[in-house]
């Protein structure tokens, strides 16, 4: 029997237990450990991302392989402790006709997909997740599953900077200190970027210290309580002037905006120099307004999405430096306190929810 957090309402969690049904091709049954809260997990709860209800939430996991259907060219990964990747494609599933993004190699992009936990597939807030084989990725010896629940944002930060390369020395503004921003200020700092950190937390601030150049707490009105070495704005004008006296007047070469709040591409695009990128990260469902479009055309200034990210590259990225790891995690919730772990993911920099 599945035991899984069902969303039915916008913050509205249900427990229910259900059988688990019978797999179909290119299909396996994973054992979940641990599934991380993230931001678009918070967006779909509050009905600011509308996705069609009820659904499980939840997908950045990890788990162990229980079940693979006989003939399956997944057998391989039976009994193996895997990661899995969000979006379910035709690569993933081993078909044989692939639609044309597939067949283009825009698997991300598959006309087909479904997107485990947000769009037509359940998450991993479960004790039992099917998924097609090709999309999971088996966890090197010594990763800790609780840790292993960061390759899937950590890959997010990645592909940041694979379409828009950073070299060292050039400078990164990541407006927004929490989750998805420290990881972007990790992966940019070991690429010998320069990264401006601009949050409000004053824990945030303090956490993304070892990979930021210079910390920036945006309009706080209690200067007293920030961590040592942080400067403190209090209008986007004086934010402006901060990155401007940074980088000779010029602006800073890539801005990206992890805060949450779609509506800090209009702050982005007036830190950012002429012929730069502004790299969106949020996912918060909520449309943009007031955005410049005729500074974007002058100035030449490239706006640039990005999601889902390489997982290879984000397991070898955590075998070389070390990081992130299990002290990134900063709460623990069991199955049936996901409600509990939901609301405390506003505030904490990092929950899993601890399954199996």
């Amino acid at each position: 029997m599945n035991c899984s957090a069902v969303l039915v309402a916008p913050g509205k969690i249900e427990y229910r237990t259900e059988p688990v049904r019978p797999l179909r091709s290119g299909e396996v049954l994973v054992e979940i450990s641990c599934a991380g809260v993230c931001g678009t997990d918070l967006a779909i709860s509050s009905g600011e991302y509308a996705v069609p209800l009820p659904i499980v939430l939840g997908h950045e996991y990890t788990g162990r392989v229980v079940e693979v259907p006989k003939g399956s060219p997944f057998g391989h990964l039976m009994g193996c402790q895997v990661a899995g990747e969000i979006n379910n494609t035709c690569v993933a599933y081993g078909r044989k006709r692939l639609c044309e993004a597939c067949r283009r190699g825009l698997t991300n992009h598959c006309m087909t997909r479904t997107v485990v936990g947000i769009i037509r597939h359940p998450g991993a807030f479960a004790r039992y997740l099917i998924v097609p084989g090709g999309s999971l990725h088996v966890l090197p010896r010594g990763l800790a599953p609780e840790a292993a629940v960061l390759i899937e944002p950590l890959a997010a930060a990645i592909r940041t900077f694979e379409l828009t390369p950073v070299q060292k020395g050039e400078t990164v503004v990541v407006l927004g200190c929490g989750r998805l921003g420290r990881l972007v200020a990790l992966v940019a700092s070991k690429m010998g970027a320069r990264v401006m950190a601009v949050g409000r937390s004053r824990t945030h601030l303090e956490l993304i210290k070892p990979f930021a150049w210079k910390r920036v707490c945006f309009r706080t009105s209690d200067r007293c309580s920030l961590p040592r070495g942080v400067d403190s704005v209090n209008a986007a004008e004086e934010l402006r002037q901060r990155v401007l006296d940074s980088t000779r007047g010029l602006g800073a070469d890539i801005v990206v905006e992890a805060t949450g709040a779609n509506e800090n591409l209009v702050l982005a695009q007036r830190l950012v120099r002429p012929q730069g990128t502004v790299a969106m990260k949020s996912t918060s469902g909520v449309p943009v307004k007031r955005l410049d479009t005729t500074l974007a055309a002058v100035d030449e200034i490239r706006f640039q999405g990005s999601r889902c990210g390489p997982f290879g590259k984000a397991i070898a990225f955590m075998r070389r430096y070390g990081v992130p790891d299990s002290s990134w995690i900063t709460a623990r919730f069991p199955l049936d306190r996901t409600a509990e772990a939901i609301e405390a993911a506003g505030k904490e920099p990092k929950v899993v929810i601890k399954v199996s």
